[in-house]
C-alpha cells in the first residue's frame, strides 16, 4: 500500500527486469511470502512449545518494525524516480547520497531485513525469527551482490561509483595517519 505510493513513474512500478536483477526480485518476493507463511504458522510452533520468547520481545519486534518503515519509507522518497521494483538503472541516474545514503550504502534493504526481524520477533519464537532472517537476508545478499557486480562488470557504472564524494572524508585520511605514524608527528588536521 505505502511502497505504491512511494514508486514515481510507470517505470518505478513495472515489473520487467533486466539481465543486472539476477532473478534478485523474484528471491526477495519468495523470501517475502516465506516470511508471512512462517509469521502465519508461528502460533502452531509456539503451542508446541518450541522457540518461545518472553512477551517483552513482541513488543520490541513491533517497535522495530515501526522504525523500519520509517526507514524505508525516507530512502524510497530520498531516491524518488530511482526507487524501482526491481534492479535496473535509467541513464543519467545518479548515485544517491544524500538523507540515509549518506551513512548506509543500502538503507532500504537494511530497513526491509530489520522489518521482517520485527515481525518475527512480534510472533515471539526464536525459531521463527532465526528463519525469516535467514531467508530474508539471503535474498538481500544475493540483490546486493548483483549491484555490487554491475560495477565490476560495467565501466561506466564503476566510474560513477567511484567518482563519488566520500561524506566521512576526503580519502586521504589514511595516508595522513600512516605517514604521521611514520615520522612520529602530530596528525594535521
Amino acid at each position: 500500500m505505502i511502497e505504491g505510493r512511494l514508486r514515481v513513474g510507470d517505470e518505478a512500478r513495472s515489473f520487467a527486469s533486466g539481465a543486472a536483477d539476477r532473478g534478485t526480485t523474484r528471491g526477495i518476493g519468495f523470501a517475502f511470502a516465506f516470511s508471512i507463511m512462517c509469521v502465519f504458522v508461528s502460533p502452531f510452533v509456539s503451542t508446541i512449545g518450541v522457540g518461545r520468547l518472553p512477551e517483552p520481545a513482541a513488543w520490541s519486534g513491533l517497535a522495530i518494525m515501526v522504525g523500519a518503515i520509517g526507514l524505508r519509507v525516507w530512502a524510497a522518497r530520498v531516491l524518488g524516480a530511482s526507487y524501482t521494483r526491481t534492479l535496473r538503472t535509467t541513464a543519467g541516474q545518479q548515485l544517491v547520497q544524500a538523507g540515509p545514503y549518506r551513512v548506509i550504502r543500502h538503507p532500504g534493504y537494511a530497513a526491509d531485513i530489520a522489518l521482517w526481524l520485527g515481525a518475527g520477533l512480534a510472533t515471539s519464537n526464536i525459531v521463527i525469527v532465526l528463519v525469516v532472517l535467514l531467508v530474508v537476508s539471503a535474498a538481500y545478499r544475493a540483490r546486493i551482490v548483483a549491484e555490487a557486480s554491475r560495477l565490476l562488470d560495467d565501466r561506466v557504472e564503476y566510474e560513477v561509483m567511484a567518482k563519488a564524494q566520500n561524506p566521512f572524508g576526503d580519502g586521504h585520511a589514511a595516508e595522513r595517519i600512516v605517514a604521521s605514524l611514520l615520522h612520529d608527528e602530530e596528525p594535521s588536521r
